[in-house]
């Protein structure tokens, strides 16, 4: 900043003078004061802030704790809907069979299963489940914004092979059947998969295989209205964390490639090329799944 000294009309030269004097000196006090002021503000900026003491009360920094374990099998049903219940999904019945598949790399699909829509195919579902059958199968079949299916291949040196279904084929529990199932295919919801019809060129069934299904199930990560009525939908995920679990699966990278039906190899396509693994299931609650009649 400049100083402009002005002179008042009314002052002699001699007083001029003096007066030039005092504002010279004025202004060098000034500038020693600023060349000060200065050097105070650089060094202040130039500095690195003190170190904290070691008797400070604020935390050292430590690395995030790790993720919990996995839930419990004996996990209770409170503990679900304490935990988990959320958005659309949430248990519909107490009363109802619960189950958990965990999912190797991924998390835990909880599932409520629906006697009171399907009780045949619940109760061949909770029998492989009890049996230890789904641990270690594989989801041999991913197609996005539609569904992912497991529970007949295993993984063999990085080969999905067949895994036997170890109780006969079920009555498909689904209108085209003449049952009355009221379950739609939408997100989350658990069907069973089966052979496919014979179809004549109009696409109308001609050969039905409506009681073909065994141990092979899909979870919808879509809503399709095509599969109402010929699939029988028995179950549903019950909390958006298993749904998250199902998409993640959903969008694992899939090929062209081979099944293998004992030494067999079939091509078949959607097949994952990592192919992801059910660790363990297991039953939290039974429920009430009399066999109909």
């Amino acid at each position: 900043m400049a100083f402009f000294a002005t002179l008042p009309p009314s002052l002699d030269f001699a007083s001029e003078t003096r007066y030039n004097r005092a504002m010279k000196k004025l202004i060098c006090v000034f500038l020693i004061l600023s060349v000060f002021l200065a050097e105070g503000m650089l060094s202040a900026c130039g500095e690195r802030p003190a170190e904290p003491s070691s008797s400070s009360s604020d935390p050292a920094p430590v690395d995030p704790a790790p993720s919990a374990p996995p839930s419990d099998p004996a996990a209770t049903l409170d503990e679900w809907e304490r935990t988990y219940t959320a958005g659309d999904f949430g248990i519909v019945n107490r009363d109802d069979p619960f189950v958990v598949l965990e999912i190797e790399g991924y998390g835990d699909i909880r599932i409520e299963l629906f006697p009171q829509v399907a009780p045949i195919t619940v109760e061949n579902f909770l029998s492989y489940v009890e049996d230890g059958f789904y641990d270690g199968v594989v989801f041999h079949r991913v197609i996005a914004s539609f569904m992912i299916q497991a529970g007949g291949f295993e993984e063999q040196n990085g080969l999905a092979v067949q895994k036997g279904a170890t109780y006969p084929t079920i009555k498909g529990e689904f209108a085209y059947n003449g049952v009355a199932n009221y379950l739609g295919h939408f997100p989350g919801v658990l069907s069973m998969a089966r052979y496919g019809d014979g179809l004549d060129e109009e696409g109308n069934i001609v050969e039905p295989r409506f009681d073909t299904a065994s141990s092979q199930f899909f979870i919808c990560t879509a809503r399709d209205y095509s599969l109402d009525g010929l699939y029988a939908a028995f179950g549903r995920v019950v909390d958006e964390e298993s749904m998250a679990t199902a998409l993640a699966i959903e969008r694992v990278q899939t090929t062209t490639t081979y099944l293998y039906y004992g030494s067999t190899p079939v091509a078949s396509r959607d097949v994952p090329t990592t192919l992801p693994k059910v660790a363990r299931a297991w039953v939290v609650k039974r429920g009430s799944a009399a066999l109909a009649d």
